[in-house]
């Protein structure tokens, strides 16, 4: 599926909550072929090297995760925008896979280890067209569709195939 460069696309000054976090920001537009409506998503990536780096607490999340997430490695968290969840997570908090961070902002919910920026990158544009089409639906298409492994693109076809949307412009902004 291509991407419709013609979205607009913006992004907040959002910055991360500590010195020791990336300072990588996603954002991406989501569109509806049926009604013309432009979704536009961002993250904030949170890079840590422990577990208690980790903004997602374990009770929160990781109970969730298979054993080798929880060993001190590289791992990433997103942290959802405040755009994003003032347009998801609070008027649908039931089928928007977001969970609260210990910080008290919300983390897109994904119990597996995320250890390269590309991963995180893959995970979010599923999460985004997944989400997005949940919204529409109001019920969970994201696990629906969702298997191991399968590549943003294919996730993209189906949600177009499906649910009418495409992705617009994805944007990276910060240190890498």
């Amino acid at each position: 599926m291509a991407i419709d460069e013609s979205l607009s696309l913006t992004t907040n000054n959002q910055t991360p909550t500590t010195s020791t976090d990336m300072k990588t920001q996603f954002a991406i537009s989501i569109k509806s072929d049926h009604t013309g409506n432009v979704t536009t998503l961002g993250v904030i990536l949170h890079t840590s090297l422990t577990i208690d780096d980790r903004q997602i607490s374990e009770s929160a999340l990781y109970r969730y995760a298979r054993a080798d997430l929880y060993p001190d490695r590289v791992h990433h968290e997103m942290e959802l925008t405040k755009e994003t969840v003032k347009l998801l997570v609070l008027p649908r908090p039931s089928i928007i896979h977001a969970v609260l961070g210990q910080n008290g902002r919300y983390f897109i919910c994904y119990p597996n280890k995320m250890e390269t920026e590309d991963e995180a990158e893959r995970i979010f544009r599923i999460w985004a067209l997944g989400t997005t089409a949940s919204m529409i639906m109001v019920q969970d298409v994201l696990l629906q569709y969702f298997t191991p492994g399968i590549s943003a693109e294919d996730f993209a076809d189906i949600m177009g195939e499906k649910y009418g949307l495409s992705m617009g412009s994805f944007v990276s902004i910060g240190d890498h």
